[in-house]
């Protein structure tokens, strides 16, 4: 699974690349991609998550104090890969010195555009494959595991089991001992016992999670931290 974040205070002037986006996400079928849209940038450096393999950005956003924004997101996340995005080339020099994967204009062509996402988009998903993971034993094999393609993890007795796109890995280790780790990977605890990738959720209650397939109960003592939790990582407001 790949997590883009479109960063831009004038959504309306970044329509046609947002279009193209959303058209290129849809014709991949080989991979999930979710792509959020954010028009406060300074909001969205200030909440960062890292959950997002791949961020596109305008150097002008936010009343033209881009460049600073991105230059704070850089000292948070040095390795996210990073698109500017923009009317104009002359922050094509300054995308250098941030480490842009790529410059787009917003006033390119489809071809252009096309091929700027998609090579950013190839970079994201060679880095998911090849960082962000875990090394699991299972049948004696050390397996290693994206970290985006871990749906929830559960405690179970004294072992901790890595519910996955790849089938199920158990540990010798507590809820507790990986609990900071996976927090900070975009994980929300539901109850005592289990932490879920938010990236899976398709929906949820006050009694039960949807992670698409599979549904998991949320217990009444977490609901509000869970709620809020999830509001942070998606940049909403929910009317519970």
């Amino acid at each position: 699974m790949i997590r883009i974040a479109y960063v831009d205070d004038n959504i309306s002037e970044s329509d046609d690349v947002i279009a193209l986006l959303k058209r290129y996400i849809d014709s991949r079928c080989e991979e999930k991609i979710i792509a959020e849209f954010f028009t406060d940038a300074m909001d969205f450096v200030s909440n960062y998550k890292f959950c997002y393999d791949l961020i596109f950005i305008d150097p002008q956003t936010n009343n033209g104090n881009g460049q600073r924004i991105i230059d704070e997101l850089r000292k948070i996340n040095p390795d996210v890969i990073l698109v500017l995005v923009s009317k104009t080339d002359k922050f094509a020099i300054y995308g250098y010195t941030v480490s842009a994967a790529d410059y787009l204009l917003k006033s390119s062509t489809q071809a252009v555009i096309n091929g700027v996402i998609g090579k950013a988009l190839t970079k994201a998903f060679l880095k998911n494959r090849r960082g962000g993971g875990v090394n699991l034993i299972r049948d004696g094999s050390v397996v290693r595991v994206p970290v985006s393609d871990i749906i929830y993890l559960e405690k179970f007795e004294h072992t901790l089991i890595y519910h996955t796109e790849h089938g199920n890995f158990k540990t010798k280790l507590s809820l507790k001992d990986v609990e900071k780790y996976f927090g900070a990977a975009g994980f929300i605890k539901c109850n005592r016992g289990m932490l879920v990738n938010s990236s899976y959720i398709i929906s949820f209650n006050k009694h039960e999670v949807c992670l698409g397939d599979k549904i998991v109960p949320i217990s009444r003592g977490q609901y509000k931290e869970f709620a809020a939790e999830y509001q942070k990582l998606f940049n909403i407001k929910l009317h519970l």
